[in-house]
């Protein structure tokens, strides 16, 4: 996990900017998925559930972050099926 500073991001914060804009930025300029979940809770102060809800809301992803969730389910469901076929 890269360590960003986040300082560019404070300031787009305050010149008026949403969680979502700022979340778009931050990927235009190559900051990975974790990172932005980070950078999000540290600059708005936003929770763990309330950050990935504007990743998932501004990628696109689902309509929802229990939606997104839910979509996740199966894939789970088979990986873990396979790990239990494994053993």
């Amino acid at each position: 996990m890269a360590n960003y500073d986040f300082s560019k991001y404070h300031a787009l914060r305050r010149k008026g900017l949403t969680p979502a804009e700022v979340y778009h930025q931050a990927v235009a300029d190559g900051v990975d998925e974790i990172s932005c979940i980070r950078l999000l809770r540290e600059v708005f102060n936003l929770t763990l559930v309330d950050a990935k809800r504007v990743i998932v809301g501004a990628s696109d992803r689902a309509e929802s972050l229990e939606d997104h969730q839910e979509n996740l389910f199966p894939s789970l469901k088979r990986a873990l099926q396979d790990l239990d076929d494994k053993n």
